[in-house]
């Protein structure tokens, strides 16, 4: 039996994800044929070329001839105005941004300025993505009940998926001709492009048996009939671990066997009912090969040098936070993989793909484990850059932080989510705010990185212990290089705690939850009456006071694990302190702006490109729709290299002429709002 695994688009290209190449060594230490497809990659590669924004250019502008010949919506019209100016410029860059995100020397920080060589070119990918689908953007579709979604692909679907479908991914499966295809879907905005390559194997491979599995079809097990419409267009979904399920699968197949004696499997029967087998225990990590990352088109990721992602154990050991949903369920129970196979995995890596950074992609390590880790990697003298996430708990002493250091670790990812002892109590964190400072303080005296996740938004989070968080966070990372922090807007993800108990944590439940949605997380829904922010607000007010104490590029995980191996400990942190703005004395009562040197791209939040909406894009150091003003503000401070010019607002006035039409108070506001953008830096005395 040959069969096919691949990775759905879209997520990012960054890094190989480690499911496709877990999955392949199972089925191969059996003996079968797998192919592994990383799907995400090649529409990555396809989609942003000069071709494809050459073509979406000829639909645009077509659009705005018919727009502009009749009364029109002057809104759309000033859109496509907007994006026909870019396109050109986009498609005489993009392949050269491309290319320059797959060298190593693109990943240094300016020896001036601190800021990072990805940014631009990163920057003007997601312009262009923004740009594609703009007007199909793959989120749409994320909150739909299985029948509309499969109704969408059997009607035509996404535009660009099924050009894609036509151009790439259909004839690479005439020629791989498999048995089986499975889809592993980690993430919900891969559904719809998973769903419409399955139509498309239904189409040319129609003896072919469709399989989904990940973390997607797991969190469907609370009511499985709303998968019930999928299965027009596939043949099993696997849940929890899926190499024993998927292997078992493949071997009662082959045989011709009932296929859902495996275990862990859902299908639709005669009736239309969806059913589900026996569910098996979890796998035990000691019967776990080694990844196999062979066949997977390695050189062709985002970043200049392959991060592998490496698992040293399977769920969570804290396994309590009330706002998880990944432990509730049958394999939520940590599972360390033993310490001699991870060891065997890493020289592996190494002596297969000449592995030089590595993502441990845990939930979390434990901080005896890390240090374990750490000397296995010193002991066999690994010569690695890595990172993983952790808990801020007392075990991260400063004798187990200078020995992570002296191993190579980049950084550490900590969930602290609140500064606020209460909120952190309903989160059921377990985490002490006094050795969390604690912890914070060992890894800034040996040059670790370390990021902070914040939540903004709990429910029943006030404005005032929002502020707690933010002084909090603000006063862990001021002036130390490496350390950022940021905060994200709470979602209610489906089957956590709050999901299940709503009530007791003051919510109604989850917005757009309506019995049929595969959406897994959703927008807290108030109880009847309840005032104050919202969670998005209070995230922005963490975020705002953040801002200036953290670097401009939040180089965690993947992107700065590149910039550590790229330079070293002492000269990234040296670079990365260029690039952060702690307050200076104010000196009177003026604040002088300079310029960053980073590319401002279209910075505007869930808006494409909209005339005067997005505030200014910068492609490649070409100031493109931005609005006049703006643009003539801007412009002064491109004349020079990065730094060179420093103005007050009085000064960029006097610079630009004295003009009536854009007085003082105008220009004021237009420096604040480039400095919002990140396109100018606040300077005090």
């Amino acid at each position: 039996m040959k069969v096919a695994l691949i990775y759905p688009p879209y997520s990012s290209a960054i890094a190989p994800h480690l499911a496709l190449p877990a999955l392949t060594a199972f089925l191969r230490r059996e003996g079968r044929e797998v192919v592994q497809a990383d799907a995400n990659l090649w529409l990555h590669r396809w989609l942003l070329t000069p071709r494809a924004l050459e073509q979406r250019l000829a639909e645009l502008a077509e659009e705005h001839r018919r727009l502009a010949a009749g009364p029109g919506d002057q809104s759309r019209l000033l859109n496509l105005a907007a994006w026909i100016r870019i396109i050109p410029q986009l498609a005489a860059r993009i392949g050269q941004s491309r290319a320059a995100l797959g060298r190593r020397e693109t990943w240094r920080m300016d020896s001036r300025s601190g800021r990072g060589g990805h940014a631009p070119h990163a920057g003007l990918l997601r312009i262009a993505e923004t740009l594609l689908l703009h007007d199909f953007p793959l989120d749409r579709w994320t909150t739909l009940s299985a029948g509309d979604l499969a109704r969408t692909v059997r009607q035509g679907g996404h535009p660009i998926l099924a050009r894609f479908d036509r151009e790439v991914f259909t004839p690479w499966l005439r020629q791989t001709k498999p048995d089986l295809v499975g889809f592993t879907i980690p993430f919900r905005q891969q559904l719809l492009p998973a769903l419409t390559m399955a139509a498309a194997v239904r189409r040319e491979a129609p003896g072919a048996k469709i399989v989904f599995g990940g973390h997607l079809m797991t969190q469907q097990l609370g009511d499985p009939q709303r998968l019930a419409a999928l299965f027009d267009l596939l043949d099993f979904a696997v849940v929890h671990d899926g190499e024993e399920s998927l292997s078992s699968l493949c071997r009662q197949l082959e045989q011709g066997s009932d296929p859902t004696i495996a275990g862990n499997l859902f299908w639709r029967d005669s009736q239309g009912a969806v059913r589900q087998s026996p569910t098996v225990g979890p796998l035990s990590p000691a019967d776990l090969p080694a990844p196999d990352f062979q066949g997977l088109e390695l050189d062709g990721y985002l970043s200049g040098t392959v991060i592998f992602p490496l698992e040293t154990s399977r769920g969570c050991y804290w396994n309590r936070c009330t706002y998880c949903s990944y432990h509730r369920g049958e394999d939520g129970a940590w599972r360390p993989i033993p310490l001699d196979k991870v060891a065997a995995n890493l020289e592996g890596l190494i002596s297969r793909h000449g592995a030089a950074a590595v993502m441990v992609v845990d939930e979390a390590v434990p901080p005896n484990r890390a240090r374990r880790l750490a000397g296995i990697i010193q002991d066999r003298g690994l010569d690695l850059a890595w990172y993983f996430m952790g808990r801020l708990e007392e075990g991260f002493t400063a004798d187990l932080c200078r020995q992570l250091a002296d191993s190579g670790l980049y950084g550490i990812f900590f969930g602290l989510e609140s500064g606020c002892e209460e909120v952190l109590g309903r989160m059921g964190k377990g985490i002490d705010l006094q050795a969390a400072r604690g912890v914070l303080g060992n890894l800034a005296g040996t040059g670790l990185a370390a990021h902070i996740s914040l939540i903004g938004g709990f429910p029943g989070e006030t404005t005032e212990q929002a502020e707690q968080t933010r002084d909090l966070a603000v006063d862990l990372i001021r002036g130390i290089p490496g350390f950022t922090a940021n905060a994200h807007t709470f979602h209610l993800n489906r089957n956590s705690e709050i999901y299940q108990y709503p009530a007791k944590y003051g919510i109604a439940g989850g917005r757009g939850e309506d019995g049929q949605t595969l959406a897994i997380h959703f927008e807290a829904e108030p109880l009847p009456g309840a005032g104050g922010p919202g969670p998005g607000e209070l995230a922005g007010l963490i975020n705002t006071g953040l801002r200036p104490h953290t670097h401009p590029q939040i180089l965690t995980e993947e992107e700065g694990v590149i910039y550590f191996l790229n330079h070293g400990r002492q000269e990234f942190l040296r670079r990365w302190a260029l690039g952060t703005n702690p307050p200076r004395v104010p000196s009177g009562d003026k604040d002088l702006f300079r310029a960053t040197g980073e590319v401002v791209l279209g910075r505007a939040e869930n808006d494409g490109p909209s005339g005067g909406v997005t505030l200014c894009h910068l492609v490649c150091g070409v100031l493109v729709g931005a609005p006049a003003s703006a643009g003539r503000v801007l412009a002064l401070f491109l004349e020079g290299p990065a730094g060179d010019t420093a103005l007050d607002s009085e000064g960029v006035w006097e610079r630009l002429g004295r003009p009536a039409a854009l007085p003082v108070p105008a220009v004021r506001g237009i420096l604040a709002k480039l400095c919002d953008f990140g396109a100018l830096e606040k300077v005090y005395g």
